[in-house]
């Protein structure tokens, strides 16, 4: 099915079970929500744009048949730690930025992009994509203390 725009806002404990069906999105809106604790939506192939925003409870992005989405923006997610999208091709524009708990980026499909900024995310270990060298941005993940770490 198709929808060409949806908006999720609230304040209350919410799931987007009913939503399974997706296949195509012409705009997704997520955010602000406090009580939305995984986004999944297990068939969407396409969307225009997706942005994912100021969610509070917002722990883990599942979009795993997500081939081609023009604008994805994911920002100020406070315990995001995980952004699941292994289907993932084509992404023109995107941005992943203020989401400190962000630990894994997983888009081991990603081969086309033409603007990506991926900033803010201090926890961010795992980046898996398949874009080319000189438009993948370089992680540089802060030392974290061992037993042989010296201050």
């Amino acid at each position: 099915s198709r929808l060409p725009s949806l908006t999720v806002r609230s304040g209350a404990p919410l799931s987007l079970d009913g939503l399974t069906a997706l296949v195509e999105l012409g705009e997704l809106q997520v955010g602000p929500t406090l009580g939305l604790h995984a986004l999944v939506l297990p068939n969407l192939v396409r969307a225009d744009r997706i942005a994912i925003a100021s969610n509070s409870a917002l722990a883990g992005i599942y979009l795993t048949r997500l081939q081609s989405v023009q604008q994805l923006s994911v920002r100020d997610n406070l315990v995001l730690t995980t952004v699941a999208l292994p289907g993932l091709i084509s992404a023109r524009q995107v941005g992943v930025t203020r989401n400190p708990e962000l630990q894994l980026l997983l888009a081991e499909q990603w081969r086309r992009a033409e603007t990506i900024e991926v900033d803010g995310n201090p926890a961010l270990t795992v980046f898996a994509t398949q874009l080319p060298a000189e438009i993948a941005p370089v992680l540089s993940p802060s030392p974290v203390p061992g037993p042989d770490w010296e201050e």
